[in-house]
């Protein structure tokens, strides 16, 4: 992620595709957010991946991040 813009164009293509499949029941709310996660870059997620846990102390380590939470601290990253 470079830009505002850029995370946003990710967001729009990312909840198109998982929210058809959502609706089809061929994804779960879990694996939407982990899939979420996952498609960030590397080096980004890990940067995101610290910033959330550093917001969030009581965060459970084997409950995936919601979207918005991680979508709010990608953009304080940015």
């Amino acid at each position: 992620m470079l830009s505002c813009a850029s995370l946003g164009k990710y967001l729009r293509d990312f909840e198109h595709i998982s929210l058809f499949l959502v609706h089809k029941d061929r994804l779960s709310s879990i694996e939407q957010n982990c899939f979420f996660l996952e498609g960030f870059h590397p080096q980004f997620r890990a940067d995101l991946l610290s910033r959330l846990s550093l917001v969030d102390l009581n965060h459970y380590p084997d409950d995936p991040w919601a979207t918005d939470k991680v979508l709010a601290q990608a953009k304080y990253i940015l």
